[in-house]
């Protein structure tokens, strides 16, 4: 990720992704030959329900492979891509304490912040509201069962999960889940099935309430669309500190058309904490996931292959954590990136080697350009990723905006452990916010709505008579931004970039003897 790489044009955010070399300014050897931009709002602007609407387009055409587009959200407590901050935080949203006879169904000793521990578990969930996945490849599920891959299927189920590129994936991440091992958790790929437990009965693999059943269409998947189950994405597996931990994914992919890559879309969701909360997820208006609250509490019973062990998976939750929001493109082999067989081609990535995007191989009756699929990717580049806007909305008298709300705090946790947090070469995990400091002229509006510019004496600069000063609950050079997360935290301007001491007071605001070297 570059972060130079975005701005705005015509009232518009502009992401791209480009195929120029970037050398690791710590080893000169290692390249990357794509640059992307990530923007977040960690630890500065975070909020807990509401309604989220982005109006974008997506990059790049709808046909070609390669390009990951996205827009999600975590909780505070994970700064997305700082692992050390992620590890065993992400994706929990879980606040239970099991029995020891249910701890191998829990994977337990994978939360940093657990139940059994402190009272509360804790955790960084993960909403996924834009994931799309361009390209021309469609999925041969009736090529899967033919093969024995997959179990078989009722034909109106098959007709429902036809998945096609291109496709967005909309998706609630839920950990802990089922272990990798459980007899209940499916084949990566295949649909549910049924199996026989530990008791000797025949139970249903994985969330059996979200299985494409005819009567599921218009309730938990849309019909304006085609909707198909992700039976690609059951969940994800990493390993912190050498223990396996497996999530559970509930998630669904939306087929697109040419005209979401050529004009702008409104992609939204609704979150909606508590009992009988939800997450939905609906696209120009028009629903294409709901997960309702009740299919992530129930409790869950897993069995395991050696017959031991056997227990019960508590519920989770809708998140209640304040999350924050994350607009990105990334480019991964897995996603989209079509299979490079090693024994026959050179299966490097880079746009400006002819080996890379040329590899012909001989397929039934005739060659084919193996490569051809990263032709077309670099021909594109660079793609831009056009936001119009993001809007967040919430219920008057029930707004829950902050980083660090009572409830759920994070603030001390961060700084007590801030160096997970912390960027490569970096003194603290972000740089301090000024409260105004904008050089101005009294009268010109260049402090806005709120803040105003106070004479000083000498002026600042040749060209202006004073400095901004910020109203209480608004910061940034020109008092254009609202105090949130980072920005309430009061610190002592450094000589060099701005960062400052965290041990300061928690809370400032300036005063109006302020100069323009203590504006924090």
């Amino acid at each position: 990720y570059n972060s130079s790489l975005a701005w705005t044009k015509g009232g518009k955010l502009i992401l791209p992704a480009n195929n120029e070399d970037w050398f690791a300014p710590y080893d000169n050897t290692l390249v990357r030959h794509y640059q992307t931009q990530m923007l977040q709002t960690w630890n500065k602007m975070c909020f807990a329900e509401g309604f989220v609407e982005i109006s974008a387009e997506m990059p790049g055409r709808h046909n070609v492979n390669g390009l990951w587009p996205g827009f999600w959200m975590m909780g505070n407590l994970g700064r997305a891509t700082f692992k050390a901050s992620t590890d065993n935080m992400w994706p929990f949203n879980y606040n239970e304490c099991p029995d020891p006879i249910d701890h191998r169904a829990h994977q337990f000793g994978a939360q940093s912040i657990s139940k059994c521990d402190t009272g509360q578990g804790r955790g960084a969930p993960e909403i996924d509201i834009i994931e799309t996945m361009p390209g021309n490849f469609k999925y041969d599920y009736p090529g899967k069962i033919k093969k024995g891959v997959c179990g078989p299927a009722d034909e109106q189920v098959l007709k429902r999960i036809q998945t096609t590129q291109p496709f967005v994936c909309t998706s609630l991440q839920a950990g802990p889940g089922q272990p990798k091992d459980a007899l209940e958790r499916p084949v990566l790929g295949c649909l549910p099935e049924n199996f026989t437990a530990n008791d000797g009965t025949t139970q249903k693999q994985y969330y059996d309430e979200l299985y494409p059943y005819e009567e599921n269409y218009g309730v938990i998947y849309g019909t304006d669309f085609d909707v198909a189950i992700n039976y690609e994405f059951w969940g994800d597996e990493y390993y912190p500190e050498g223990k396996l931990m497996h999530t559970d994914a509930f998630s669904a992919c939306t087929m697109l058309s040419a005209t979401h890559f050529e004009e702008q879309h409104r992609w939204q969701m609704q979150w909606v904490a508590g009992h009988d909360g939800f997450m939905r997820f609906t696209l120009d208006d028009m629903l294409q996931f709901h997960v309702p609250a009740e299919v992530v509490e129930r409790e869950r019973p897993i069995s395991f292959p050696d017959g031991k062990d056997a227990g019960t998976l508590y519920g989770r939750r809708i998140p209640e954590e304040s999350h924050y929001l994350i607009l990105n493109i990334d480019l991964a082999p897995r996603w989209g990136w079509k299979d490079c067989p090693k024994e026959q081609c050179n299966c490097c990535v880079d746009c400006k080697r002819s080996e890379c995007t040329t590899c012909m191989v001989w397929e039934g009756d005739r060659w084919v350009n193996n490569r051809e699929w990263l032709a077309e990717l670099c021909d594109i580049l660079p793609a831009q990723y056009e936001i119009d806007y993001i809007r967040v909305y919430q219920e008057e008298g029930k707004e829950r905006i902050g980083c660090d709300p009572p409830d759920y705090p994070s603030a001390e946790y961060i700084h007590e452990h801030a160096d997970r947090y912390t960027p490569l070469g970096k003194d603290e995990p972000l740089k301090a916010i000024m409260y105004g400091g904008q050089p101005c002229l009294q009268g010109d509006g260049e402090c806005g709505d709120h803040g105003h510019c106070r004479p000083v004496v000498p002026p600042p600069t040749t060209n202006s008579t004073g400095i901004c000063i910020c109203d209480q609950g608004w910061v940034g050079p020109r008092c254009r931004s609202r105090s949130s997360g980072w920005a309430t935290v009061c610190r002592q301007l450094s000589d060099d970039d701005l960062r400052g001491d965290p041990s300061a007071p928690t809370r400032c605001s300036p005063h109006e003897d302020a100069d323009a070297d203590t504006l924090l």
